[in-house]
């Protein structure tokens, strides 16, 4: 079973988030305290596309910051990650981390801005679909994953949250040929799952503050949580 906290968060004023934070992490000691010095820790938020925080297509910079922060006060490394839908090179990247405040999060934080594009096959023992996934070497190379997704509404599974926002560490196109060999909406979400027990996240931080609704995940209007 799995547990899950919601902790009321009203805005994205600093004070506020780290309190709402603070109080889901107390929750979650014990996975907390697997996250050692000098461990490299994948921050993997929802960075779909260019798209200002305002528009809530992608995780709040805010959040992002804040577990950030606090996964440098554990003294490990926070290093932020995503494969944005399509083209995906150090360029594409660069303006993804620029436009959804990402770069500034990194300038304050300390955190790293992952460019590295490269992927990697790796076998999935436990996947009932997929026993290789294609990831990106970065996540096969970090000691843990942290997912922050955006509540968001969804074309094909209705929704994207916790489960779907690991599909981002699939390497750019490559995503299209998922979609083409999974086209229906169970077989889809059967495969997320399959991605889901690869990663198996040490921690899942969802930006619920302001969501989507309507014709997500990119072209629906924002809603306050």
């Amino acid at each position: 079973m799995s547990r899950v906290y919601v902790a009321r968060c009203c805005s994205y004023n600093r004070e506020i988030l780290e309190a709402a934070l603070n109080a889901s992490l107390e929750a979650f000691a014990a996975e907390t305290a697997s996250i050692k010095p000098g461990q490299k820790v994948l921050l993997k938020p929802n960075l779909l596309k260019a798209r200002p925080p305002e528009r809530a297509v992608t995780t709040h910079p805010a959040v992002v910051a804040a577990v950030a922060r606090w996964v440098k006060r554990l003294g490990a490394t926070p290093i932020i990650t995503d494969s944005p839908g399509g083209q995906f090179n150090a360029s594409v990247l660069c303006r993804v981390y620029r436009v959804t405040g990402m770069m500034a999060v990194a300038e304050e934080t300390g955190a790293v801005l992952n460019y590295d594009t490269e992927s990697v096959l790796l076998p999935c023992p436990e996947g009932r679909l997929m026993k290789m996934v294609d990831t990106l070497s970065v996540a096969a190379e970090a000691d843990a994953v942290i997912s922050l997704p955006k509540l968001k509404t969804h074309g094909l599974t209705r929704f994207t949250g916790a489960t779907k926002n690991l599909f981002g560490l699939v390497p750019g196109v490559a995503k299209a040929a998922f979609h083409t060999r999974f086209p229906a909406v169970d077989r889809f979400s059967e495969m997320l799952i399959d991605i889901l027990s690869q990663y198996k996240p040490v921690l899942t931080i969802m930006d619920a503050v302001t969501g989507m609704e309507g014709d997500g995940p990119s072209r629906g209007d924002p809603r306050h949580v």
